[in-house]
C-alpha cells in the first residue's frame, strides 16, 4: 500500500484524487498484488545481504528520516483550521474509562504489540548483539523512542482528522486518507507526500525484515543452506500464502485477529516461560549485564516469573474474551 501511494505521490496523481474513494477502490483489490510482490522482493534483497550489511545499515538511515518527517507533518497538522478539536480529543481525559477493565486490556495489548514483545524480532536481532552491547540501555531506549513516535503519530493524524471532518475511528486506513489530504493543502505537497510514504515504506520494510529474518535464521541454524537460497525460498512461500489475504478483506481481518489475539501473545508466553523458568538465573543475569552500565539484579527474574508471565496469560484470555486487544 505504501509503495503504491509513494508512486502516485511522486507522479503528482495524489493531488487529483478523493483520498477516501481511492483507498476504498485499491485496498484488497487484485491491483495490490503487484505492489505486494515488490515489497517482498525489497525485503528479500535486504535480508539476503545479512544483518550487518543489509538490515543494520538501512535502519540507520530510515528511522531518523521517519522521525524528521513525522515532526514536520505534526507541525503542519497542528496549524490546520479546526485542529484544536483533535488536540482536545487526544488530551481531554475521560477518567471513567480507567475503571473499565477493557481499557487496561487494550493498553496492555498495545504495549506488547508495539515494542515487539510478542514477535521474533527481538530474539533474532538480540542473537547478533556483541559482548559490548548494552542490553539494558537498548531496552530503555526502545521503549522511550517507541512512545515518542506514537505521540508524534497521534498529533500528526488526529488534529488533521478533525480539521478535515473525518471520523477518528477510521483505524489504520486514516494513514492513507488523512495524510494525503494534508499534503493536498500544501505547496509541493505531492513531493512531501512522496517523502512521507517513503519513510512509511522504510518503517514497514524494517518490520517485514524481522518477519522474514526469523524463519530464515532458524533454518540456517539447523541446516547448511546458503543464506540467499534460504531467503528466496521463504520469501516465495510467504508471498504465495499472503496473496489471498491481499485481496480478501474478511480473510485478512480473521487472520489478523488470530495472530494478534492468540498466536503472538502465545508466542510471548512460550518465550517468557523458557527464558524465566528453564534457563539458569545466573546465566540470564550474566547475559543481560554483560556490557551494561546498569546492573540488573535477581528482582528481574522474580518480576518475569510472577508478573510478566501471568500478565501475558491474562492478556491472551482478555483478548479472546473481548475479540481483540490493542
Amino acid at each position: 500500500m505504501g509503495l503504491k501511494y509513494f508512486y502516485i505521490s511522486l507522479t503528482g496523481q495524489i493531488n487529483n484524487i478523493n483520498t477516501s474513494e481511492y483507498f476504498g477502490g485499491f485496498a484488497f483489490s487484485s491491483n495490490s498484488i503487484g505492489w505486494h510482490l515488490l515489497a517482498v522482493v525489497i525485503t528479500l534483497v535486504i535480508v539476503s545481504a545479512g544483518v550487518s550489511k543489509g538490515i543494520e545499515k538501512i535502519n540507520k538511515i530510515i528511522i531518523p528520516l521517519l522521525f524528521i518527517i513525522f515532526i514536520l507533518l505534526m507541525i503542519k497538522s497542528l496549524t490546520l483550521p479546526g485542529s484544536a478539536a483533535g488536540i482536545r480529543y487526544l488530551l481531554k481525559p475521560d477518567w471513567a474509562h480507567l475503571l473499565i477493565p477493557k481499557t487496561w486490556a487494550m493498553a496492555m495489548g498495545q504495549a506488547f504489540f508495539t515494542v515487539s514483545i510478542t514477535g521474533c524480532g527481538m530474539v533474532i536481532y538480540g542473537s547478533y548483539a556483541g559482548k559490548e552491547f548494552d542490553m539494558t540501555e537498548c531496552a530503555v531506549s526502545t521503549a522511550i523512542f517507541d512512545t515518542i513516535s506514537a505521540i508524534l503519530a497521534a498529533f500528526m493524524i488526529m488534529p488533521a482528522v478533525f480539521a478535515l471532518g473525518l471520523s477518528p475511528t477510521g483505524g489504520p486506513s486514516l494513514l492513507f486518507i488523512t495524510v494525503p489530504s494534508i499534503f493536498q493543502t500544501m505547496p509541493f505537497g505531492n513531493l512531501l507526500c512522496a517523502a512521507f510514504f517513503l519513510s512509511i515504506i522504510f518503517a514497514s520494510i524494517s518490520s517485514s525484515i524481522s518477519l522474514l529474518e526469523g524463519p530464515v535464521e532458524s533454518i540456517l541454524t539447523i541446516t547448511n543452506w546458503d543464506r540467499k537460497k534460504t531467503t528466496i525460498i521463504v520469501a516465495i512461500i510467504g508471498f504465495i500464502l499472503a496473496v489471498p489475504l491481499s485481496i480478501n478483506e474478511g480473510l485478512f481481518n480473521k487472520f489478523t485477529d488470530f495472530v494478534t489475539i492468540v498466536l503472538s501473545p502465545l508466542g510471548a508466553v512460550i518465550t517468557a516461560f523458557v527464558f524465566y523458568y528453564m534457563i539458569d538465573e545466573e546465566k540470564i543475569l550474566s547475559g543481560i549485564n554483560q556490557g551494561s552500565k546498569r546492573t540488573i539484579g535477581k528482582w528481574f527474574i522474580k518480576f518475569g516469573r510472577y508478573v510478566f508471565v501471568p500478565a501475558t496469560i491474562i492478556i491472551i484470555a482478555l483478548g479472546i474474551f473481548y475479540g481483540g486487544i490493542g
